[in-house]
């Protein structure tokens, strides 16, 4: 069980650190549209779409992980999980 959630988790934490890395660079490209630009002008909808976007992206790869884990808990282990997670869903902070 470890070795197989392991390689999940590697994966995941990629894929995950990939994701962080585009909404930062969203980010920054949002800043600078934003003082470059002093309005909601297109470049500042560009970067709040890609923001918005690598967002969504990173809310599937969460859902995804949880299902993938999913065979590989005991049904325990899953509810309990699946608990942590819908409560964050519900609850967040």
């Amino acid at each position: 069980q470890a070795s197989q959630l392991s390689e999940i988790e590697d994966r995941f934490y990629d894929q995950h650190k990939a994701l962080e890395l585009q909404i930062s660079t969203a980010n920054q490209e949002l800043a600078k549209a934003i003082t470059n630009d002093k309005f909601f002008s297109q470049k500042v909808q560009e970067a709040t779409n890609k923001i918005h976007q690598s967002m969504g992206e990173l809310q599937k790869l969460t859902i995804q992980h949880l299902f993938e884990m999913r065979p590989i808990l005991t049904d325990e282990q899953y509810q309990k999980l699946e608990q942590i997670v819908t409560n964050a869903l519900k609850n967040p902070e």
